[in-house]
């Protein structure tokens, strides 16, 4: 009997289950807990033109899938963005030069119709391969002359992403049992 009940002890010990880690941390102007940033961009078509474009960066672990939108908020704005590995201190340091040129992960621009000029862009469920920093390069492609009065392209981005994989987490209580019942073989040991 003992041994049944040590080894129903030791297999719930031993379980674990699965709990989904929260994987994206954002920095810089993405808002810290939330998803949701507004923003505007230089009028006019910045596609080769880096310095004028928008970065945003996030952290990301492998196994991760990441969703990124953007969604114009001024009719006459026709975004695009890149996705691209790392952080840059500066626009030399980029792997590109054009938004959607090679060096990127990703590119995005025209996925969901608009009635504007051309569509928005939506990365859906892109799977991170390795942990680190990702940036994201927003951009004006093929905008129409419509700013409003600010001479700005406003915009919305959305970003979330959600853990890929399962994290393991020990059943707390069954090692509690487990420890106990190791105690307590322990002590019987030592009277006999």
């Amino acid at each position: 009997m003992f041994k049944k009940i040590a080894f129903c002890i030791c297999a719930f010990g031993l379980a674990a289950t699965s709990a989904n880690a929260t994987p994206i941390i954002y920095e810089g102007n993405i808002i810290p807990g939330g998803d949701v940033v507004d923003d505007s961009l230089i009028a006019g078509n910045n596609s080769e033109n880096s310095s004028n474009w928008d970065f945003w960066s996030f952290y990301a672990t492998a196994g991760d899938l990441i969703t990124i939108s953007i969604e114009r908020l001024e009719n006459d704005l026709d975004p695009a963005f890149a996705l691209l590995s790392g952080l840059f201190t500066d626009t030399v340091d980029l792997p590109i030069s054009e938004i959607y040129g090679p060096g990127i992960l990703a590119f995005a621009d025209d996925e969901v119709s608009h009635p504007g000029p051309f569509g928005d862009p939506l990365l859906e469920n892109f799977a991170i391969i390795a942990n680190g920093y990702y940036t994201i390069a927003v951009t004006s492609y093929a905008s129409g002359s419509d700013t409003g009065i600010d001479n700005m392209f406003d915009y919305r981005m959305t970003v979330s992403g959600n853990q890929g994989m399962d994290v393991p987490e020990p059943a707390a209580l069954g090692l509690l049992g487990l420890g106990l019942a190791g105690l307590w073989m322990t002590r019987r040991r030592k009277r006999a």
